[in-house]
This record gives structure tokens, C-alpha cells and sequence, in this order.
């Protein structure tokens, strides 16, 4: 399940500059023995690598919002440049602001998964799951557009915003940061409520990529059963995330498993 929500590039909360961390995660890496300054001989890049590598290590272990939040600050832009130039190079026409939310997502889900063996394990990881983000992605866009241009996709946007519509923005970039956070615990604790079955069939498909009939090798089932296994699986992480968020959904005729089965 991926939320709609946007983030928004170039705003004030991504930097990868290492004193733009909190205090207080500053200090847990230092308790975890890990430098905050850059060693002699370190380049500025191979330091960030280090830097962004012990964050997610120290998010791992501690599942903590904040935390997770300071990596999305010091990451998330260079991570939307990279998917950024990747888009623009398959004209594919996707959105990179959602992948990169896609990709967090998957960050934040998946933690556990990753393993800080080198400087650079995060960038190698977080490209990773943002190349499957995209090929899934990329394989549910439709073969053709039919979208017209209109006149007013042809209008030249204005240099600059002016002072109000900026404060706005702002400050509906802080709320929209604050959703993220909370849409991420609702679906961590929606998954964890989950059947090992359920789990390991969601991140066979969402996160591995793999298809419907490499699935079921993996789960010893055919490739019907897997559908009727990851219709079930998102009906069942989708009726989690409704009880703990308190939503209240329409009643409905019978669903068709294919309307929810994708990948």
C-alpha cells in the first residue's frame, strides 16, 4: 500500500551536512563509536557515505522517528537527484517524487534487511530498492499516454513565489512531514501484525520485484495461488492500517482480486 502523499524537493529540510544533525543523534552515534567528523584523510563524500551508513545502522536498532527523519533530511534529496537523472534518461515520464516516497517507504519497512558492512553500504542500498521502486513503477505505467497538451501546460512558471505563497508552502511542507512519519508507524505496526506468510509474499513482490510465478516457487505455491495469496495479504494490511488510523470505508459489492494484485 503506498500513500499519495508528495514530499517536496529543494525545501529547507534536506541537508547533508553533518551538523544539520539533531544533538541528541549526534551523541548516540558517539556512543556507538562512530565519528562524527570526518576522519584524516576521509574525502567529503566517503565521510557522508560513512555518516548516512551509521544513521540508518543507528535506525535499525532503534526504529526511532526522529531518527528516521534525519536520514530523510540528509539523504532524501541526493537519493531524488540520482532517480531524477535515472528518469530523465528512460523518458519515462514518472514522477521521481514518487519514487523517492516509495522508497522511503520501503526504507522505513525494510530496515532490518540492511547491513552496514562498508562506508558506503547505504547509497549502494537505498539505490537499490529505488532501481526496483522504479521498475515497479515503471511497469504499471499504461503503454501509451492519451494525455493532450493544453494551453496552460504551455504557461512559464514564475521565477519567484511570492512571500505569502512561500510561508504557505512551508508550512504545508512541515504538516506533509509530520504525515509521512505517521503514515510509516501505521504501516509498521500493520505489517508486524501480519502472518510470516503475508510478510514474506508482500516482500517478495513489493521489495524483490519478483513476479507472480517466481513468488510461488519461492512459497511453494502456483502462480494463481500467489494472486489470491497477495490479494488477501493487501486486504489484510489494508484493514490493519483502517483500524489503527480510524477509517471508516463505505460498504461495497465483492471486490475482484486483480483490482488489488498487482505487480
Amino acid at each position: 500500500m503506498v500513500t499519495t502523499l508528495r514530499l517536496v524537493p529543494g525545501c529547507d529540510v534536506w541537508s547533508d551536512d553533518a551538523r544539520s544533525l539533531p544533538e541528541s543523534i549526534r551523541n548516540e552515534l558517539l556512543e556507538r563509536g562512530v565519528s562524527v567528523e570526518a576522519l584524516p584523510d576521509e574525502s567529503p563524500s566517503r565521510f557522508a557515505e560513512r555518516l548516512d551508513t551509521a544513521v540508518m545502522a543507528l535506525f535499525r536498532d532503534t526504529r526511532s522517528a526522529p531518527v528516521f527523519e534525519a536520514l530523510y533530511a540528509r539523504t532524501g534529496g541526493s537519493v531524488f537527484e540520482w532517480l531524477r537523472r535515472l528518469l530523465s534518461q528512460q523518458r519515462c515520464g514518472l514522477d521521481p517524487l514518487e519514487v523517492l516516497q516509495d522508497t522511503f517507504v520501503n526504507v522505513y519497512q525494510y530496515s532490518s534487511r540492511f547491513r552496514d558492512e562498508r562506508p558506503e553500504s547505504f547509497r549502494v542500498w537505498v539505490r537499490t530498492i529505488a532501481s526496483n521502486a522504479f521498475r515497479r513503477a515503471r511497469a504499471q505505467m499504461p503503454r501509451r499516454s492519451d494525455r493532450v497538451p493544453t494551453e496552460k501546460s504551455f504557461e512559464p512558471e514564475a521565477r519567484h513565489a511570492e512571500p505569502m505563497r512561500r510561508l504557505d508552502e512551508e508550512e504545508e511542507r512541515r504538516r506533509l512531514a509530520l504525515t509521512w512519519i505517521l503514515f510509516l508507524e501505521h504501516y509498521s505496526r500493520a505489517y508486524a501484525g501480519l502472518a510470516s506468510r503475508d510478510q514474506r509474499a508482500l516482500a517478495l513482490v513489493e521489495i524483490d520485484c519478483l513476479s507472480y510465478a517466481e513468488a510461488g516457487v519461492r512459497l511453494a505455491v502456483g502462480p494463481s495461488n500467489m494472486k489470491m495469496i497477495m490479494f488477501r495479504a493487501r486486504q489484510r494490511l489494508l484493514g490493519r492500517m483502517d483500524r489503527s488510523m480510524g477509517v471508516v470505508r463505505a460498504e461495497a459489492g465483492p471486490q475482484n482480486p486483480s483490482l488489488l494484485a498487482v505487480g
